[in-house]
Order: structure tokens, then C-alpha cells, then sequence
């Protein structure tokens, strides 16, 4: 089986609560949703169809053991499943960021599960699927991007309203470049949302590029 891959590479993990780890990155190409402020933008149209043995046999060189799979939208391709299924038989520590508009019922119970809620800004919160809030774990993440006032107070009614009984962590991550992390802190504080302000770490030490 071959899967559409559009990189893969080792850095610092960026983001949430396995920020500043060494990590190694399988980037999925394509993706159904058009978010304005997407930052990989490249992997709706550009990817290779990789063998999941070459796949494998890349990540192997690298010295680390947690793997995220991201996109793109990784839950497009069908290959990404038994991707990680053989990750985990190999040993590895997978997370897995997804943009919520796919079902996650199949994704292996040992994956960390990264579900993005697309906010109003991004152009696609409609094509958010709610059926996937009952099936995260405690260990899972939820992450809003947020773009302006009005997309803060409509995440802070979803956090309120929707994810009442998710015991995981909630991450509000500023859109960059669009709106100040201090922005954002500041409307957190005011509140005392049930969330935690997440920066792009990779962004800060290496700016928005491939790669890291």
C-alpha cells in the first residue's frame, strides 16, 4: 500500500502539551478543507505516493521514538491507518493531528489524538463533526486557531456548551501571522477560560518554513 505523503522530517514538536520534544514528522498530502490561514498550503496539490515500507524504513533513521502523523488531512488517505497500526507494533509514540471533519472511531486507541475545531474565521467550521468529541480520550487534545474577538468568544461557547465532559487539554493557538498571542492571553485572562494558550514554538526559532 502506498500512502500520499508530502514530507517527512525531524524537528521540535511546536505544538501542544508535547511542545519542545524531538519529534519526527509524517506529512500527508491533500486535504478537503480550504482554511484561509493554513500554513501548509503545499500539500493540498504536491505529494508522492510513498510505499509504507520506504515510509518506515525513512523514519528509522532518525534517532527518536515520537512520530506525529499530520497533514494535509492524514484520516483523507487510506493508507494512514495501517501506517499507524505498523508504527505501533514498531515501538513508536504517535500523535495524530486531524482537522475534525473526518471520523477518528477507527484511529488506534495507543494514538494521541490532536482534533482541531475549525472556528468561523477559518471558512470551514461548518464541516466540523461533533460525533468525534464523545470519542476522545483523557489524554487527547482539542485545538482552536484563533483568528479575531469574534472567533474566541464562538470557541469559548463551544468549550462551555460542547465539551462539557472532555476531560483532555483545550489549546487556543493564536492565527499567525493574524492575531497577538498577548491578544489572546488577554481575553483568556479575562474570562478564566477553560483552555491554554499555545504559541508555535517551531515559528519562533525558525519562522513559518518547511521542514521544521
Amino acid at each position: 500500500m502506498n500512502a500520499r505523503i508530502s514530507e517527512i522530517f525531524y524537528s521540535l514538536q511546536g505544538e501542544g502539551s508535547h511542545q519542545g520534544l524531538p519529534c519526527i514528522f509524517i506529512r500527508h498530502g491533500h486535504c478537503g478543507l480550504r482554511c484561509h490561514y493554513c500554513d501548509s498550503k503545499y500539500t493540498w496539490n504536491k505529494w508522492k505516493e510513498i510505499p509504507l515500507l520506504d515510509v518506515l524504513e525513512k523514519i528509522s533513521t532518525y534517532p527518536c521514538r515520537l512520530v506525529q502523523i499530520t497533514g494535509g488531512e492524514p484520516l483523507e488517505d487510506p493508507a494512514s491507518l495501517p501506517l499507524m497500526n505498523q508504527l505501533i507494533e514498531k515501538g513508536y509514540d504517535l500523535l495524530l493531528e486531524t482537522g475534525g471533519h473526518c471520523p477518528i472511531a477507527k484511529v488506534p486507541k495507543e494514538v494521541t489524538i490532536i482534533l482541531d475545531i475549525k472556528t468561523p474565521a477559518s471558512g470551514e467550521h461548518e464541516k466540523n463533526l461533533w460525533d468525534n468529541i464523545p470519542l476522545l480520550k483523557i489524554k487527547d487534545e482539542i485545538k482552536f486557531v484563533i483568528c479575531n474577538e469574534k472567533d474566541y468568544l464562538w470557541s469559548k461557547n463551544i468549550i462551555d456548551e460542547k465539551l462539557k465532559n472532555f476531560k483532555g487539554t483545550v489549546l487556543l493557538s493564536p492565527a499567525n501571522p493574524g492575531l497577538s498571542p498577548k491578544q489572546l492571553a488577554e481575553w483568556m485572562l479575562r474570562d478564566s477560560i477553560r483552555g491554554k494558550l499555545q504559541i508555535q514554538l517551531h515559528k519562533l526559532l525558525w519562522g513559518n518554513k518547511r521542514g521544521v
